[in-house]
């Protein structure tokens, strides 16, 4: 009981399962930010679950932001926000895109490049698909994270506060 994973499971699964108010939600961020993990243990969730869209070091793929300075763009806080809201702050270069084309083809991505002849979305690490605006039938931009919801549930209490003590270190 005395580790901080268990000291803040109380907070985490207030975060994770209750429709909290802002009082609330802010007091549970602030203590699950203060609680102190491992880095390393960190590291191996991070190898896990975030490296087929995140890149640390050379550890990791690009299709999200690179995380290799995250410690020090944001404060612990806004971190743990993130992991548990993905939805909450994105910046508009990570909107995923859906696409349809003429021959009924659906992708989605993000946009890797875009010209007035085509597009090319970035669907995974090394994917890219370029098409033709010419072919599009219809193109929507969704407003959120392509980091899927809930996937902080997917941990303990204990593996969230080491993935957020290995990415706060990441200065």
């Amino acid at each position: 009981s005395r580790q901080p994973g268990a000291l803040a499971q109380k907070y985490f699964a207030t975060l994770l399962h209750g429709d909290v108010n802002a009082e609330t939600k802010a007091k549970a961020i602030t203590v699950l930010a203060a609680a102190r993990g491992k880095p390393d243990a960190g590291r191996a969730v991070f190898s896990r679950l975030c490296v087929a869209c995140h890149k640390v070091g050379a550890l990791g793929a690009e299709l999200g932001p690179t995380l290799s300075d995250v410690g020090k763009r944001l404060a612990r806080a806004e971190i743990v926000e993130s992991v548990l809201d993905p939805n909450a702050k994105v910046d508009a270069r990570y909107y995923a895109v859906n696409i349809t084309t003429r021959d009924g083809d659906e992708f989605s991505g993000l946009i890797a490049s875009e010209d007035a002849q085509a597009v090319t979305l970035r669907m995974g690490a090394e994917i890219t698909r370029k098409i033709e605006k010419r072919n599009i039938t219809a193109r929507e931009t969704l407003k959120t994270s392509g980091m899927p919801d809930g996937l902080a549930a997917t941990l303990s209490a204990q593996e969230f506060v080491d993935l957020i003590e290995f990415l706060a270190a990441q200065k």
